[in-house]
């Protein structure tokens, strides 16, 4: 009878814990509970950080279809109307396709000074920092015309993913790049071609050329021979590497007091030996809260409308343009 009462124990031992483990496993999912059904794959578009909301929303005015632009360029037409008068906004023309500009002219009866050409910030909308706002704006009020362009904006991209590169034996030769691949041209360059164009055919006195930060550099190494003839002054705004050597007319160079690198840059030029007829070149450092210039950008126009009115005025030039260089 003992041994019949340990054999019946064991077993009650062994069933008890399977028949309370199943209560825990129904509570985890319950029948109640409708299963999951994961979307299509071309149900939704995925959404990346860098996606720009405004990007998808309708248009509500058309935009004229010779006018498209590709890219960030393109997301900008439709607010064009919103942010400049049709009596300013003008279209030009280059190799790589159409391109707009913003220009103001002095108010009527003031006789034409000259004209400024404004190359903005390399990776800017014209009108996005407030410094190229002023150089717009105030020269305009000292008969002063002003042409700035849109510079070059390029389309925004994904990052691409990790890739493994194939594994290679040690007789795999290296890739060897074509050693006469052509150099390509600076869309850059078309577009300050065409601008200045367009301001030589209002037949100012005097056109000079304004260049922020390294489209400083990029302008001077569109030509190789020196700039056109038609441009008499040059002025650069905040940071680039370049040599004064590269400009044949006189200069300004404005940098901000809270930019070390461009206050770096701008001493390496100066102290840097010059022809003894080169032209005359200044360096202006502005007490700016930024180094985009932040609150200083009405006495920086200001001083170089100063420094143009004090320049003098040449002849019309009899050379031919220089080529531009790739």
């Amino acid at each position: 009878m003992q041994a019949l009462i340990l054999v019946l124990c064991g077993l009650l031992a062994v069933s008890l814990p399977a028949r309370a483990a199943e209560p825990a496993a129904k509570a985890t999912a319950p029948d109640s509970a409708p299963a999951e059904v994961a979307p299509a794959a071309e149900a939704t578009a995925p959404v990346t950080p860098d996606a720009d909301p405004a990007a998808a929303a309708p248009v509500a005015t058309a935009v004229p279809e010779d006018k498209g632009l590709p890219g960030r360029e393109g997301e900008l037409v439709p607010r064009l109307p919103a942010l400049v008068g049709d009596e300013e906004l003008v279209w030009l023309n280059a190799p790589d396709g159409r391109f707009f500009a913003f220009r103001r002219s002095p108010a009527d009866g003031q006789p034409l000074r000259g004209a400024l050409l404004i190359v903005p910030d390399p990776k800017a909308f014209i009108d996005q920092q407030a410094v190229t706002r002023a150089l717009r704006e105030i020269p305009a009020r000292g008969a002063w015309q002003t042409l700035a362009l849109q510079v070059p904006l390029a389309a925004a991209m994904a990052a691409p993913a990790a890739v493994t590169p194939p594994a290679t034996d040690a007789t795999s030769p290296p890739a060897i790049a074509p050693a006469d691949a052509a150099p390509t041209l600076d869309p850059l360059c078309a577009r300050v071609a065409a601008a200045l164009a367009l301001l030589q055919s209002t037949s100012p006195p005097l056109i000079a050329l304004v260049a922020q930060d390294d489209n400083a550099a990029r302008v001077l190494a569109c030509y190789a021979d020196g700039l056109p003839a038609e441009i008499r002054a040059f002025a650069s705004i905040g940071r680039w590497s370049g040599k004064l050597a590269a400009i044949k007319v006189p200069s300004i160079e404005f940098v901000a007091s809270l930019d070390p690198v461009a206050r770096r840059e701008a001493a390496r030029r100066a102290a840097a030996p010059r022809e003894a007829k080169a032209p005359p070149h200044r360096l202006v450092e502005l007490d700016a809260a930024t180094r985009q210039f932040g609150g200083a950008e009405a006495e920086l126009a200001k001083r170089l409308r100063g420094w143009l009115e004090k320049l003098p005025v040449p002849p019309p030039p009899t050379d031919k343009p220089p080529k531009v260089s790739g």
